[in-house]
């Protein structure tokens, strides 16, 4: 077909080998109204009628099929160290509360595609999934609706990447079948040079205190209401607002010099006019560059790898800088293209990607190569090179960029750190609305004096000077109200938020610097990922933890394995010396000791018939677990690293028994086994996922078979097995192998079930022909993948199981004992057997041998049900108290339970609350997530999720507070939790110690805040019965703005980051003390109002005192001011040293600096800038008070007399009822005067001493056996 005159431009668009050349018509600038990647269809050279077939549909919708984990993705994955695991990512879980979108039309409209980012903030991957709607604007659709023209759909369900080569060098942005995707250039930066200050305050504006200032500050520029210095009255908010507005212009300058050094880097792009790959900067590389990288070379974007210098198809990704993990991972290249005896020529790949929307998934992707040819292959996230990661033991690679810039996963899931809202805060915002109301009333009070002081003197009205004839009291008393507001304005602090703030960043460098956190094994501190959540450790009521690798080592031991129902102990010691009439067969010493019998049989050759016997059945087990870890394990010698724990041991124990690994390629493995080495093909590996709880292996054996292996929980394949005839020998080995694991279970092993299915070839080619139309991109893949898997993964034929040991972490009992006896409710959630997980609860303290076990094992909804109302009402006497009982409950029951229709949530928490500890079994990682989700919203207490592995984020991510642990399960956990460690044990210091330290000193520190603020203000409000009610203010105007921002600006930061209720050994010797800051007892309900009246009885003492002193006398206003405000900041700094609980260094420099602060400025202010800011002058006012002893005298009294309440406070309930906390401190004081033994002080106090009781004065409850451990 001619194409002259067409408008379109030719391209010969080469194919794989073997395939038909075809020609794309590609149109020029004018004339193109669809291009390929929105749905278009591209038209053939060689038949211009034929259209090729529309594209399907990449996804529709969320698919809950797949969010949940109940298939992992098709294709062939990689084999190699670190491989990912996607079934068991948190890609497949859904958080509580999700609601599935509408499905899409089939057919959209025209419009803006806005994508809606619903994700946690966090460098972690989300647990959520990137939401869109397709919104025509009204304008647009009242244009079409005028025009009576059908809107032009689209499809905005996936993506189509054509390469760029293939396209005209000069075709227009708009006419590119790339051009309406991003490029590579990426900007973390809030702000640009013109933006900044109008997006920074626009930022800072949406906090209500600072529109609160800024309309002060408007008033004040009203002349009728005006109460002080125009100027002078805007430095306290343009102060906050400049210091708030320089710490985000250096934070945002560093991301700027970042991004500028990131998008500077350079690359190698295939340019089509120089044939060759030459150097770009990185945001200049476009969606459809194929880039070339060499090793230790990072990844410019997400680009799916087409070629690799590894003669197997593979290369190497060093992750680290995306998910943490410093293990390597192996990726493969695209299914076609794995030819290592074909060079990747650039120009003669023409093929279309077909991929899904850009998601913040980083383990998941799945797309489609389509060739010329009309062949469609499918791609796999193994095929998907990654922004950020490192390209790592490989010469080089060549890939297409697919995603680009924000559009790349390491972009979307780049969110900064989390901010949450603690419960002080909350009600820290609740009073500080008080403070609103009371300033209203304050204001309301003086308008109201100020009209009936006008009424009183209305004769005399005329006479009044300034005030016009014209005006009435009740229009003065309206004037006066908003004349009011700005001379009490500081009953709202305006430096509490930035206060807060900055003791919270304290806050957390004292917890990052804590050494007794700090784990030398691994070179790692306790890491505050949140930072305005500090005080929520010291709330904690619920804990919520994982078992397996945060109560665990996560470091398997291979123990016991059955063949046929035949029990073979690996007890534990120095591996065991073969016999000498044995062959040397064992391989390099492994944590695992042979079992002699299991040995003497694999190496007995004497007995043919016996030896084809053993080969036949005893050798397959070890052959099948070495064979589900094959591709998770480095052809190493010993292996070293394991796609998880339970593989490396699995792998250890194959290698005790001579079954080494030799060599290995994503398409086969080379096994030694007793000396004879083995090849086996390789044609897939599905990947484990928590909810089908099991992998599977698929190999071609030499005898040309297809034998497929799967491992994993024995729910899961005992299920799969075929049917047995009764009373056949494979029943009877069935039954003696369930035996067996009940038997492993209860000796605290993880258990394995081992299986395989024998296939035909023709039988394996036709599954895997309906496994690839099933992994086609459309409607309804999710729920064809699991059928198709279902299908394969049936009717097996039961090989064993084997039990692995997973020791308790150092510290663990003693650290739940702690926890305990704090008060914490612990429940622990866990996806083993329910024998198991019992017996690891009683290992980790967590149950009592005396505690009676409360079971909830039901298999439907009646039977759930009828059990919690037994347990309910039946022992509600003896369940009373809570002690001694504990609650065990498995995943199905659970899945009754958590249904919102069943109402059985209530009556299950109302029974868990009456235990001392709940361990949940079997529970997936979404009903993880869904308990914490009811217990938080249910019961309203405060919790705390602790978790290590991908399958711990959702659970993470739901509770108020999440802690991660670096363990053997990489970084997801950490990388999405609020507070990271690296052993569960130093959860202990970090919640009684730290927990208790920060609520305890950001709730004084709250209330002296409201304390001296309010002493001021009613202070300033008591002049006004001697002013007429004028809103006059008789303290210096640079006093007033001075008194927040530097008078007292120290002390509360010194309160908040510093002091210290209890020394950090006691706190954590008596875990009881926790109850204090658990319950909010520093900061209660009426806390508030008791700070308000103490701080009206401060004024009216300060205020009354010093008019009654200087009454008479020749006295001036800013005289009798300067007096005031001394004694005001003299009684609050000694309120702060009455209130310091342990005295350093720091507390006296601040009290000092704060004092000799207002004398220093004030008397070089007075002496030498008298007419600074056209204010009235004060000119040696201080000089003149200091040498008047009346002044001195009033200091003195008033001091005394407004302290004289809180020192009698602090000594009667310090002698009458100190509370368990004070009686603690007292008595570790005593001890350490006495230099006695600390137990030896407690037996030798008197009875108003001592610490323990069944309950103290602040109503705190002990355990029993908290009373016992001193008495």
């Amino acid at each position: 077909m001619s194409t002259e005159g067409s408008g379109e431009t030719p391209s010969t668009v080469p194919c794989l080998p073997g395939a038909p050349e075809q020609t794309y018509l590609f149109p020029k600038a004018k004339g193109h109204s669809r291009s390929i990647s929105h749905g278009g269809t591209p038209m053939l050279a060689g038949n211009p009628g034929a259209a090729r077939p529309a594209l399907k549909s990449a996804l529709r919708g969320h698919q809950r099929a797949l969010s949940h984990g109940q298939i992992g993705e098709g294709g062939r994955p990689s084999s190699g160290p670190g491989h990912s695991r996607t079934g068991s990512r948190t890609d497949f879980i859904l958080p509580p509360g999700h609601r599935e979108p509408p499905p899409a039309s089939a057919q959209p409209r025209l419009g803006s595609v806005r994508v809606h980012h619903s994700r946690q903030a966090s460098r972690s991957d989300s647990i959520y999934t990137i939401r869109r709607a397709s919104v025509v604007g009204p304008w647009r659709r009242a244009a079409f609706w005028l025009l009576r023209r059908p809107q032009p759909t689209v499809d905005n369900r996936h993506l189509i990447v054509i390469p760029n080569h293939l396209v005209p060098d000069k075709t227009p942005p708009k006419d590119h079948p790339n051009g309406h995707r991003c490029n590579n250039k990426i900007r973390t930066t809030k702000y640009t040079l013109l933006s900044f200050l109008p997006k920074n305050l626009f930022e800072q504006f949406h906090r209500i205190a600072n529109v609160y200032f800024i309309f002060i500050v408007l008033l004040n520029w009203v002349p009728a209401i005006s109460a002080f210095g125009k100027e002078v009255a805007m430095l306290p908010v343009l102060f906050v607002l400049g210091v708030t507005a320089i710490k985000d212009l250096f934070e945002d300058r560093r991301r700027h010099m970042s991004d500028k050094r990131i998008n500077n880097s350079f690359c190698r792009v295939y340019k089509k006019s120089a044939e060759r790959y030459v150097r770009v900067k990185w945001r200049d590389v476009r969606v459809g560059d194929l880039v070339h990288l060499s090793n230790n070379e990072a990844v410019p974007a997400d680009m799916v790898l087409l070629h690799s210098s590894n003669p197997l198809g593979i290369c190497y990704l060093d992750t680290c800088n995306l998910d943490g993990e410093t293990n390597l991972k192996q990726r493969i290249v695209a299914p076609g293209f794995r030819d290592k005896r074909l060079d990747f020529n650039p120009l003669k790949f023409r093929s279309s990607i077909e991929v899904e929307r850009p998601s913040t998934k980083i383990y998941r992707f799945t797309g489609t190569i389509s060739h010329p040819n009309g062949t469609r292959v499918p791609l796999i996230s193994e095929n998907l090179l990654l922004r950020e990661c490192t390209i790592k033991n490989t010469d080089y690679v060549e890939g297409i960029v697919v995603y680009a810039g924000h559009e790349t996963k390491a972009m979307l899931n780049n969110g900064g750190p989390r901010y949450k809202c603690s419960n002080l805060e909350k009600k820290m915002n609740t009073d500080v609305i008080w403070c609103v109301l009371v300033l209203l009333f304050l204001c309301c009070a003086g308008a109201v004096g100020c009209k009936v002081w006008f009424d009183q003197y209305a004769p005399f009205y005329n006479n009044v000077p300034f005030i016009p004839s014209a005006s009435k009291p009740a229009y003065e008393g309206l004037i006066i109200f908003w004349t009011y507001i700005i001379a009490l304005q500081v009953m709202i602090p305006v430096s509490l938020y930035v206060t807060i703030e900055m003791t919270k960043l304290l806050q957390v460098y004292h917890i990052h610097q804590d050494v007794e956190m700090y784990d030398p094994e691994t070179n790692t501190r306790t890491e505050c990922r949140a930072l305005n959540i500090t005080e929520e450790l010291g709330q904690i009521s619920y804990l919520f933890s994982d078992k397996t690798g945060t109560l665990t080592e996560n470091k398997m031991v291979f123990r016991r394995c059955t063949v046929n129902g035949v029990d073979y102990d690996h007890p534990p010691g120095p591996p065991a010396e073969p016999s000498p009439d044995l062959p040397p067969i064992v391989t390099p010493i492994t944590k695992v000791s042979p079992n002699s019998r299991l040995l003497q049989h694999l190496n007995d050759t004497n007995d043919a018939q016996h030896t084809q016997k053993i080969r036949s059945t005893d050798r397959i087990p070890v052959d099948n677990a070495f064979t589900a870890a094959l591709h998770h394990v480095p052809a190493e010698d010993p292996p070293a690293e394991a796609e998880s724990p339970d593989e490396l041991a699995l792998a250890e124990a194959a290698l005790a028994y001579g079954y080494e690994l030799r060599c290995r390629s994503p398409d086969e493995v080379e096994v030694g086994m007793r000396g004879e080495v083995t090849k086996f093909k390789v044609l897939r590996v599905q990947q484990f996922d928590s909810n089908r709880k099991c992998m599977s292996v698929a190999m071609r054996m030499p005898s040309g078979q297809v034998v497929v292996y799967v491992k994993g929980a024995d729910s899961t394949v005992l299920g799969a097995l075929a049917p047995m005839r009764g009373g056949s020998a494979e029943a009877a080995a069935y039954e003696r192998t369930r035996a067996l694991l009940s038997e492993y279970s209860r000796a605290g092993l993880r258990t394995l079930v081992m299986a395989k299915r024998t296939m035909q070839p023709a039988l394996w080619e036709e599954w895997l022909a309906g496994h690839a139309r099933a992994s086609e991109l459309g409607e309804g893949r999710e729920r064809r993948l699991r059928e198709s898997l279902a299908r394969l993964e049936s009717a097996l034929s039961l090989v064993g199981a084997s039990g692995v040991e997973d020791r308790l972490q150092d510290g663990v009992p003693r650290t739940v004992r702690a926890l305990l006896d704090a008060g914490v409710v612990l429940w622990v959630l866990t996806g083993d057997k329910p024998e198991t997980a019992i017996n690891i609860a009683y290992s980790a303290a967590l149950f009592d041998q005396t505690d009676r076990l409360l079971q909830l094992m039901s298999r439907d909804k009646e039977h759930a049900e009828s059990t919690i109302k037994s347990y309910l009402e039946g022992g509600s006497a003896e369940l009373g108290g809570g002690a001694g009982r504990a609650l065990v409950v498995d995943g199905r029951t659970l899945t009754y339970i958590l249904d919102r229709r069943s109402g059985l949530v209530a009556p299950f928490l109302s029974l868990a609350r009456r235990c001392s500890a709940v361990l949940c079994c079997r529970a997936t990682p979404l009903q993880k997530a869904y308990i914490v989700k009811a217990v938080k919203e249910e019961l309203g207490v405060t919790t705390l999720a602790i978790g290590d592995g991908a399958n711990d984020v959702s659970m993470i991510q739901t509770a108020d507070v999440g802690v991660g642990l670096s363990g053997q399960e990489g970084m997801q956990a950490v990388m999405a939790a609020d507070f990271a460690l690296s052993r569960f044990k130093y959860i202990e210091r970090l919640l009684l110690v730290h927990g208790h330290w920060c609520y305890d000193r950001l709730a004084r520190m709250i209330l002296y805040f409201f304390l001296k603020n309010a002493t001021f203000v009613f202070l300033v409000f008591w002049y006004q019965i001697y002013s007429g009610y004028s809103a006059m203010v008789m303290i210096d105007q640079i006093h007033l703005m001075a008194y927040n921002l530097m008078f007292t600006a120290l002390p509360p930061i010194v309160i908040g980051a510093y002091d210290r209720v209890a020394p950090a050994s006691l706190l954590l010797e008596r875990a009881g003390l926790y109850s204090a800051a658990r319950r909010g007892l520093a900061y209660r309900a009426a806390s508030y109002w008791a700070v308000l009246a103490e701080s009206l009885y401060i004024s009216v003492v300060v205020f009354f005192t010093a008019a009654a002193a200087y009454w008479g006398s020749a006295v001036d206003l800013w005289a009798f001011g300067v007096c005031c405000m001394t004694c005001c900041l003299v009684i609050m700094l000694a309120y702060v040293a009455i209130e310091t609980r342990s005295w350093t260094i720091i507390q006296l420099f601040a009290l000092t600096g704060s004092l000799l602060s207002f004398f220093i400025l004030t008397l070089v202010y007075q002496s030498l800038c008298v007419s600074c800011f056209n204010l009235p002058s004060t000119y040696h006012v201080l000089q003149n008070a200091i040498a008047d002893p009346v002044y001195w005298l009033v200091l003195i009294l008033t001091t005394v007399a407004a302290l004289a309440p809180r020192l009698a406070y602090h000594g009667i309930r310090n002698s009458l009822r100190p509370g368990t906390l004070r009686r603690a401190v007292a008595a570790r004081r005593r001890a350490a005067r006495a230099r006695l033994p600390y137990a030896a002080h407690y037996r030798t106090a008197n009875a108003h001493a001592h610490v323990y009781r069944p309950t103290d004065e602040d109503g705190l409850h002990k355990r029993p056996s908290d009373v016992a451990a001193v008495t």
